[in-house]
Protein backbone atom coordinates (compact mmCIF):
# COMPACT_ATOMS: atom_id res chain seq x y z
CA UNK A 1 0.00 0.00 0.00
CA UNK A 2 1.56 3.16 -0.83
CA UNK A 3 2.33 6.08 1.62
CA UNK A 4 0.28 8.87 1.47
CA UNK A 5 1.68 12.43 -0.36
CA UNK A 6 0.49 13.88 2.78
CA UNK A 7 2.59 11.32 5.33
CA UNK A 8 5.66 11.57 3.34
CA UNK A 9 6.25 15.49 3.40
CA UNK A 10 5.90 15.27 7.28
CA UNK A 11 8.61 12.96 7.50
CA UNK A 12 11.09 14.88 5.11
CA UNK A 13 10.63 17.46 7.00
CA UNK A 14 11.81 15.25 10.82
CA UNK A 15 14.80 14.59 12.22
CA UNK A 16 15.59 10.75 11.04
CA UNK A 17 14.59 7.70 12.84
CA UNK A 18 16.69 5.18 14.26
CA UNK A 19 14.13 2.65 12.67
CA UNK A 20 12.04 2.95 9.72
CA UNK A 21 9.05 0.18 10.22
CA UNK A 22 8.10 -1.14 6.83
CA UNK A 23 4.16 -1.68 7.12
CA UNK A 24 1.30 -1.31 9.73
CA UNK A 25 0.35 -4.90 9.87
CA UNK A 26 0.73 -7.01 13.11
CA UNK A 27 4.11 -7.70 12.94
CA UNK A 28 5.09 -4.24 11.74
CA UNK A 29 3.26 -2.85 14.62
CA UNK A 30 4.84 -5.70 17.08
CA UNK A 31 8.44 -4.58 15.59
CA UNK A 32 7.42 -0.82 16.35
CA UNK A 33 6.05 -0.92 19.96
CA UNK A 34 9.11 -2.96 20.78
CA UNK A 35 11.38 -0.52 19.75
CA UNK A 36 9.89 2.35 20.94
CA UNK A 37 9.67 0.59 23.69
CA UNK A 38 13.62 0.42 24.46
CA UNK A 39 13.90 4.36 23.67
CA UNK A 40 14.74 4.06 19.71
CA UNK A 41 13.46 6.57 18.07
CA UNK A 42 10.91 4.87 15.35
CA UNK A 43 8.77 5.67 12.42
CA UNK A 44 6.12 3.71 10.73
CA UNK A 45 5.49 3.86 7.01
CA UNK A 46 2.20 2.42 6.24
CA UNK A 47 -1.22 2.87 5.20
CA UNK A 48 -3.79 2.42 7.37
CA UNK A 49 -3.27 -0.55 9.57
CA UNK A 50 -7.09 -1.41 10.48
CA UNK A 51 -8.11 -2.41 6.88
CA UNK A 52 -6.50 -5.73 6.43
CA UNK A 53 -6.64 -6.73 9.89
CA UNK A 54 -10.31 -5.36 10.83
CA UNK A 55 -11.36 -7.90 7.91
CA UNK A 56 -10.16 -11.21 9.65
CA UNK A 57 -12.73 -12.78 12.23
CA UNK A 58 -10.66 -14.27 14.49
CA UNK A 59 -6.72 -14.49 14.72
CA UNK A 60 -5.02 -16.70 17.10
CA UNK A 61 -1.21 -16.72 18.56
CA UNK A 62 -0.66 -12.97 17.95
CA UNK A 63 1.89 -12.03 20.53
CA UNK A 64 0.49 -12.41 23.79
CA UNK A 65 -2.82 -12.56 22.38
CA UNK A 66 -4.13 -15.97 22.26
CA UNK A 67 -7.06 -15.30 20.42
CA UNK A 68 -9.40 -12.26 19.47
CA UNK A 69 -11.19 -10.93 16.20
CA UNK A 70 -9.78 -8.76 13.53
CA UNK A 71 -11.25 -5.00 14.22
CA UNK A 72 -10.34 -5.36 18.12
CA UNK A 73 -6.81 -6.22 17.39
CA UNK A 74 -6.51 -3.35 14.65
CA UNK A 75 -8.20 -0.95 17.05
CA UNK A 76 -5.73 -2.64 20.29
CA UNK A 77 -2.35 -1.71 17.72
CA UNK A 78 -3.20 1.35 16.78
CA UNK A 79 -3.88 2.34 20.92
CA UNK A 80 -0.28 0.89 21.08
CA UNK A 81 1.73 2.09 18.38
CA UNK A 82 4.26 5.35 18.90
CA UNK A 83 2.89 8.76 18.02
CA UNK A 84 2.41 8.86 14.08
CA UNK A 85 3.72 12.04 12.44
Amino acid sequence: MPVPRRARQSAARQAPFDVLVIGGGPAGAAAAIYAARKGIRTGIAAGTPRRPIARHRRIENFISVKETQGHALAADLEGMSPPTM
